[in-house]
């Protein structure tokens, strides 16, 4: 086992996602940027000299999409990171997704052949890496000092939403179907069978 700290270039912070490639990289988002860690060294991408790369250094979102590309997020921009070409892409640039207004994204699952993506702003999309699409499915009512942070696929196409203090089930066109609030005492079994 090989521990990696701020001597081998791990700067010091949180870590908010791990991710693992096809290439056998780790890929970690932190609070001062996006890391890809190998067998022998760790090196910032998202940097480059004294100049940021994207938006913010703040990362809350690393996904390996192919051998070839990343799905990066931290709380105002989404990015498809080309790995060969060592090359960010903005979400909502000229280049990809020009009608795409929103920010950063805080939660995506992966279902059959699409990804469904939670936005900070409590915007549910459908983000089709093949394809090169992304569709807006529907907004969750927003409260900022409630923000949404979790989202589950089930199997049938539905999902659950979660904020800290309520889990909602909806329909794959996120529709609501039920709100559970947190500590009720019952739980999901009851409401998803």
């Amino acid at each position: 086992m090989r521990v990696f700290g701020e001597a081998e270039g791990l700067e010091n912070g949180t870590i908010n996602d791990i991710s693992f490639d096809s290439h056998g990289f780790v890929w970690v988002a932190t609070e001062q940027g996006i890391f890809r860690l190998s067998n022998s060294k760790i090196r910032r991408i998202d940097k480059e000299a004294f100049d940021l790369r994207l938006s913010g250094e703040y990362i809350n979102m690393v996904k390996p999409l192919s051998e070839q590309h990343l799905l990066v997020s931290n709380y105002s921009d989404t990015y498809l990171y080309d790995m060969l070409l060592n090359k960010f892409t903005r979400f909502g640039s000229e280049s990809l997704f020009p009608g795409y207004k929103g920010g950063g994204i805080i939660a995506q699952v992966k279902l059959a052949d699409h990804y469904i993506l939670l936005s900070l702003e409590g915007e549910l999309l459908q983000y089709s890496y093949e394809k090169t699409s992304l569709e807006r499915i529907n907004f969750l009512p927003t409260n900022a000092d409630i923000p949404w942070r979790n989202l589950v696929a089930l199997d049938d196409g539905r999902i659950i939403v979660g904020t800290a203090y309520e889990l909602q089930l909806r329909d794959s066109q996120g529709l609501r179907i039920a709100v559970f609030p947190l500590g009720r005492g019952k739980w999901l079994d009851e409401a998803v069978i």
